[in-house]
């Protein structure tokens, strides 16, 4: 006769066997998936073609004549708005993206820019957002425009690529992306810092090299390294130029005196800025500083040159209204 401890052992069994069993499969298939994710990921690295910028020929502007002074506006636009800046790194929902990107439409526009550097706008956000470049383009009327890669992340289905771009109402005749640096282990595999290096024709046979720059941030060695590689091609430019972007220095750095130190560069003025960085912190606070500009070369000088005090990004937009010919009577 068989106990009854044997007979409710059974399906005690059988339960414990089921359970192993889809854990197994469940295990099994969370690893597959996963194996799968980093194989097109390193797909996606691999074949990425880093080195060549974006580039969108616009629609004539019939504003856009040869200047006399350019209004140029740097922005580092931390991802155009798909973080909510209330909680850190928290996706915004994409009709908050939209808006955001709208508000910065506007700025741009009412600032009356003839050239933009953004620094942190996203080519391609998958979920989040559209071609913010390009959304922005449409929006100002800077239909010209270009884009670097700084990261480069994702699958099919889902898609991050961030980085530096230049709005233009002058076309562009020609953009180069040279590699500044790349970590020494696998986030080179989704992370290389380019700078936009871009030449625009302003009409009447005269052209302005112009470059979009976001240099290293919390690695003081690497900033200034990736500071003296482009002024190093700055100090080759045969063109009139224009610098402008975050470039993650205080006034008083190395990197900035390596800028500085370029035989002709125009440096900005020494206006009372307080900051451009955190935009929704106070002047006071122990992390403000300013560590946004925009450079010209020696022909130039600045009519007007400071920030605008909005939260659409961590950082604050710098104008610049440039007068290109000083040298001229």
């Amino acid at each position: 006769m068989r106990s009854a401890s044997t007979e409710t052992s059974r399906p005690e069994k059988k339960k414990r066997v089921w359970w192993w069993r889809w854990t197994r499969r469940l295990f099994l298939s969370a690893l597959a998936t996963t194996v799968l994710l980093i194989l097109l990921m390193l797909i996606n690295a691999w074949t990425a073609d880093w080195s060549v910028p974006v580039v969108q020929s616009g629609s004539p502007d019939p504003k856009a004549v040869s200047p006399e002074r350019l209004r140029v506006m740097a922005y580092n636009v931390r991802w155009g708005g798909s973080f909510k800046r209330e909680f850190g790194h928290t996706l915004d929902t994409p009709s908050g993206t939209i808006e955001n990107l709208d508000q910065i439409a506007q700025l741009i526009s009412s600032e009356r820019c003839d050239v933009v550097a953004l620094q942190e706008v996203s080519l391609q956000f998958s979920f989040n957002s559209p071609n913010q470049v390009a959304y922005l383009a449409q929006k100002t009327g800077l239909t010209y425009w270009a884009f670097a890669h700084r990261y480069n992340l994702g699958v099919p289905f889902f898609r991050a690529r961030q980085g530096v771009a230049v709005l233009s109402r002058y076309p562009i005749v020609s953009a180069e992306s040279p590699l500044l640096s790349k970590p020494p282990d696998l986030r080179a595999l989704f992370f290389r810092n380019h700078y936009l290096r871009t030449e625009l024709d302003l009409g009447s046979g005269e052209q302005l090299a112009f470059y979009s720059i976001h240099t290293a941030a919390h690695d003081d060695a690497v900033n200034l390294r990736e500071s003296q590689w482009i002024a190093q091609r700055v100090e080759q430019e045969t063109l009139p130029y224009v610098l402008a972007g975050d470039f993650n220095a205080r006034p008083e750095s190395s990197s900035i005196a390596a800028f500085l130190d370029v035989p002709g560069i125009r440096p900005p003025p020494q206006p009372a800025l307080g900051r451009t960085y955190c935009a929704w912190k106070p002047v006071d606070w122990k992390g403000s500083r300013v560590i946004d500009y925009i450079f010209g070369s020696g022909s130039m000088s600045y009519r007007a040159y400071d920030s605008r005090d909005v939260l659409y990004s961590d950082h604050l937009p710098v104008v610049a209204e440039i007068v290109l010919h000083t040298d001229r009577p």
